[in-house]
Order: C-alpha cells, then sequence, then structure tokens
C-alpha cells in the first residue's frame, strides 16, 4: 500500500514540474492589482453618485408634493377640477417617488462594498 502512495505521489510530482510555465507578461501581479484598485475606486465613485441622485431625488419629490398640498389648500377656489387633479397629482407623486426611491436602495445596494 505504501508503494502504491510512493507511486502515485511521485507521478504527481512529476506532473506538477511539467506543468510549470511562465507568464509572458512580467509586471502581471502589478496589473492586476491596480485592475483591483481601480474597480474599486470605480465602484465607490458609483455608490456615492447614486447616494447624491437618491437625496436629489426624494428633495425634488418633497418639493413637488408641498407646492401640490400648498396650491390644494390656498384659499383661493378654481373649480374641483383642480382640487381632484392636485389629488391625482399627489397620489402619482407618492407612488413614483416611493418606487424610484426603492429601486436607488437596491441599486446602492448592489455597490455595497465590504
Amino acid at each position: 500500500m505504501k508503494d502504491n502512495f510512493d507511486e502515485d505521489y511521485n507521478k504527481m510530482k512529476d506532473i506538477l514540474k511539467e506543468g510549470k510555465f511562465k507568464l509572458n507578461n512580467p509586471n502581471f501581479e502589478e496589473t492586476l492589482m491596480s485592475r483591483i484598485v481601480l474597480e474599486k475606486n470605480y465602484k465607490v465613485g458609483i455608490r456615492n453618485l447614486i447616494k447624491r441622485a437618491l437625496v436629489c431625488l426624494i428633495i425634488g419629490f418633497i418639493l413637488s408634493i408641498s407646492l401640490v398640498l400648498l396650491f390644494l389648500f390656498n384659499k383661493m377656489e378654481f373649480n374641483n377640477f383642480y382640487n381632484l387633479s392636485s389629488v391625482i397629482c399627489l397620489f402619482v407623486l407618492g407612488i413614483v417617488g416611493i418606487l424610484l426611491t426603492d429601486n436607488f436602495l437596491k441599486l446602492l445596494h448592489n455597490y455595497n462594498i465590504s
């Protein structure tokens, strides 16, 4: 049994000796590490841009909803169609805001850097 193990070990040793090769690119490790650093910096940059876009989106929705509410509860009575269109606009802004915010948060989760 020990002879079989020694023969297998020698065969594997010979195969591994034959399998050694030299890379054509002598700076392979440096190139690989620089690409890894560039990819990490790219992900950090994208994550920061997504955060800024999310903040601007939320501020825009808050401002637009407050503007519609200001016109809706203003003492000037135009007609019922204006009130109905304001409520519909508020509903659409709320739904679109929730959906876009959820998509932004999922996108941020995809670019999570540990």
